[in-house]
């Protein structure tokens, strides 16, 4: 499932279609990646556990895929090439 969000297989929609390519993302922009797979079923009640969800990994010291080594692809790092890393 998380391949087909970050690659778009559901709606043709993905991560990169809503979410900012550095830095934290809002709650705005979480409620409007929702539609990559459920549309706006729930869609305050995700955008909150994504943003706790989001600060647990920034104070987990976590680094995103997007500043990660560049994969396959010119300027992308996918998330099928980061987790082979």
């Amino acid at each position: 499932m998380v391949l087909g969000m970050a690659e778009g297989w559901f709606t043709g929609k993905q991560f990169a279609s809503y979410l900012p390519a550095t830095g934290p993302a809002t709650t705005v922009q979480f409620a409007l990646a929702r539609h990559i797979i459920d549309g706006l079923d729930r869609v305050t009640k995700v955008a909150g556990y994504t943003i706790s969800f989001q600060a647990a990994l920034v104070a987990g010291g976590w680094v995103r895929f997007s500043q990660a080594k560049a994969g396959p692809r010119r300027g992308y790092c996918s998330l099928r090439y980061a987790l082979r890393r």
